[in-house]
């Protein structure tokens, strides 16, 4: 099992739906997108989920989801 820490970037194994950042709305990250961890949530060494952000360029703003573990992969560039 990939323990990921804060700052590292992921990319979705399915799609979410995901707050945007200082708004009333949700929109849909779609399965591939990458974002980046930004909390983890319970100790680093055996987390329940992650806090990742999205820059969702095309309605220019960034969401926010809390994703599990199962629902995430490493991003390569």
């Amino acid at each position: 099992m990939k323990i990921y820490r804060e700052n590292e970037v992921i990319f979705l194994r399915h799609s979410i739906l995901a707050e945007v950042v200082g708004e009333a709305r949700s929109v849909v990250v779609h399965a591939g997108a990458c974002g980046t961890i930004v909390l983890v949530h319970d100790s680093p060494g055996a987390p329940l989920a992650y806090e990742v952000e999205f820059q969702m360029k095309e309605q220019d703003c960034y969401a926010l989801a809390t994703i599990e573990l199962d629902d995430i992969s490493t991003c390569s560039f």
